[in-house]
């Protein structure tokens, strides 16, 4: 069980706001250019695997990933009928990655009890495994990346193939198997992003933090 997503990808929720067909020009020109993988968002726009199903279609070599499904979106058999068709349809071109999503997507819009989401993690990722599933089958077991903090990644370390770097630093992935606990300077979030504390007062500020976002992390020394 395992998924090369290339050095270099791209994460995106922009193709949302154009057509369909303008969508699979952009991922044809993506392909072009020499991106290996094109992560696409669930919140409140296009179903994502709908949305993978057509830019796959109009590609011949770009990798596919939801950078995250939303498990509180969909009950567990159907993620699970959703992932092994793509993957049967095109072969090592569709990557699941699942997250708990955000409180206010979850509870405020769409109304689901969100008290608990690594229970509710654990949960979603048995059901999966053990959900029921004639139709013909990819020829090797699709994988699944995890958004997820520590304990997230601990709760999947057997059912997930790794974590999607949204948002994380290539340190916090380098030469670490799926659950390992240890966090790099933004520590990782279940949602996919990374918790940023904000220095307190007579507190000294520490090292950047290495995602991008240009703050500063709490120094801990």
């Amino acid at each position: 069980m395992s998924f090369e997503v290339g050095r270099i990808g791209i994460w995106t929720g922009a193709l949302d706001a154009h057509s369909t067909a303008a969508a699979q020009d952009a991922a044809r020109h993506l392909e072009q250019l020499g991106y290996t993988t094109l992560w696409i968002p669930e919140a409140v726009g296009r179903e994502p695997f709908v949305a993978a199903a057509n830019l796959l279609a109009a590609t011949s070599t770009l990798k596919l990933a939801t950078g995250i499904a939303n498990i509180y979106a969909r009950d567990p058999m159907t993620t699970a009928a959703a992932q092994l068709t793509l993957a049967e349809a095109y072969p090592e071109r569709f990557l699941l990655g699942l997250g708990v999503s955000h409180r206010h997507l979850v509870h405020n819009v769409r109304k689901h009890d969100y008290s608990k989401p690594l229970s509710y993690m654990r949960d979603y990722l048995a059901a999966m495994k053990a959900s029921l599933f004639m139709a013909t089958k990819p020829a090797a077991e699709p994988a699944t990346v995890l958004a997820a903090g520590p304990e997230d990644a601990r709760a999947g370390r057997h059912r997930g193939a790794g974590r999607p770097p949204l948002l994380h630093h290539p340190r916090a992935h380098r030469h670490r198997p799926p659950g390992d606990g240890r966090r790099p300077d933004a520590r990782p979030r279940a949602d996919g992003g990374a918790v940023h504390r904000r220095p307190r007062p007579g507190r000294s500020p520490g090292p950047a933090c290495r995602c991008t976002c240009g703050r500063r992390t709490t120094s801990t020394t």
